[in-house]
């Protein structure tokens, strides 16, 4: 019938979220990351390697499953940049999340020799450093109409680290 209101699955599980209920409701409606622990480990060839973990997530009540990929990872000390590091895939890791699912995630990734000639100073210059992981992150939903074009998502998960190796 025409004239009856369609109601999303979207729609439907923020008013289930809205719903006073005895628990916590995941009102997450796309992926959510977080950094775990990373480590960073500059080597004697000045080639900057990062190893990452990622908890990863696709809310309950998303349309759709999420197709994501986390292809960089930015790294700084205080508020300097001190590298990008491009990050690969785990082998026989797909990258897709059902709605309700959750992942853990180790991703490494390392630099050109002598990408990033200051870092040595920064990280190895003396005393313990904090670094700030910043891992970008892009998801793609398909809605279960087939001709509705796929909904697209971008964001960051931050975290930090002191395990940093000097060689």
């Amino acid at each position: 019938m025409r004239g009856v209101a369609f109601v999303s699955r979207a729609a439907l599980g923020l008013v289930l979220a809205a719903a006073p209920s005895g628990g916590c409701v995941d009102t997450e409606l796309s992926l959510d990351a977080q950094v775990r622990a990373a480590s960073v480990t500059l080597g004697a060839d000045d080639v900057i390697e990062v190893e990452l973990e990622m908890d990863v997530r696709v809310g309950k009540y998303a349309i759709a499953g999420d197709d994501f990929v986390i292809p960089q990872v930015g790294l700084f000390v205080g508020d300097a940049p001190v590298a990008e590091v491009n990050l690969e895939r785990p082998e026989g890791f797909d990258g897709r999340l059902e709605p309700g699912e959750s992942t853990t995630v180790t991703l490494r990734g390392a630099t050109l020799p002598g990408a990033y000639p200051a870092a040595r100073g920064v990280l190895c210059g003396g005393g313990e450093v904090e670094v700030t992981v910043v891992a970008e992150w892009t998801a793609q939903q398909q809605p279960d109409d087939p001709l509705d074009p796929p909904i697209m998502s971008f964001g960051v998960a931050e975290g930090s680290t002191r395990d940093v190796g000097c060689e």
